[in-house]
């Protein structure tokens, strides 16, 4: 996951109740769906469904 202006990514930032913070700027987005849900972030992330199989985090990514 990437922030789309800044490029970068939101590890590091606060989680909490499915919302994650960018620690650069401080929007949030929902996680799950990725929406965004608070200013400066304006732009919807893209996600992809997971599952957790023996142990390993498989992420689905459609080329």
């Amino acid at each position: 996951m990437a922030i789309a202006r800044a490029r970068r990514s939101p590890s590091g930032g606060l989680v909490a109740g499915g919302i994650i913070e960018c620690p650069l700027h401080f929007g949030t987005f929902d996680y799950r769906t990725g929406e965004s849900r608070k200013l400066p972030a304006c732009i919807d992330l893209r996600t992809y469904p997971v599952r957790l199989e023996n142990g390993e985090v498989q992420i689905l990514v459609e080329a």
